[in-house]
């Protein structure tokens, strides 16, 4: 039974807005950087899943959250990016969440006894663009995983999966 998902008061303010690729604008001092390979792997997941979170702006138009993904959506041929502009927050609230995004990535850890099934499941999908093309490096070396260790069927395109 589908009904109307329920508004939280917290979300009333999250508008999304979709806009031209190039609106954004690059932040001067990002101090992240990417390869290319990591480009298209964000690319490449975009184009097989869709656009699913959006890029945060300050009032400026100025990229808060978000650089890597834009070009991700860039290289998968994309001419709108989806959009919040954060307008409650201030200069120095932009600042901070543009650093704790990034930073707080870093404090994630693989829990491999629930990663390890997860992976083995991969072997009964089949989706092309599956962004991983080299091991999950984890912290010490204790183990590595390549989708290359994983045996999988031969690959079907995305549009007969979706029509299943």
């Amino acid at each position: 039974m589908n009904q109307m998902p329920r508004i939280l008061p917290v979300y009333k303010e999250l508008a999304i807005e979709s806009w031209p690729i190039d609106r954004p604008l690059d932040y001067p001092k990002n101090a992240r950087t990417w390869s290319k390979s990591a480009i298209e792997k964000v690319g490449r997941s975009i184009k097989e899943f869709g656009s699913r979170q959006p890029n945060v702006c300050d009032k400026r138009d100025v990229i808060v959250i978000c650089h890597l993904r834009r070009a991700g959506a860039r290289w998968a041929g994309l001419t709108h990016v989806p959009v919040h502009v954060a307008w409650d927050l201030t200069p120095t609230q932009i600042k901070a969440l543009r650093l704790a995004d990034n930073r707080t990535a870093q404090e994630a850890e693989w829990n491999l006894e629930l990663l390890a099934p997860e992976l083995a499941e991969f072997k009964e999908l089949a989706i092309e663009s599956w962004p991983i093309d080299r091991p999950i490096d984890y912290p010490n070396n204790a183990r590595t995983w390549s989708k290359k260790a994983v045996e999988r069927p031969a690959m079907r395109s995305s549009t007969a999966l979706r029509s299943r």
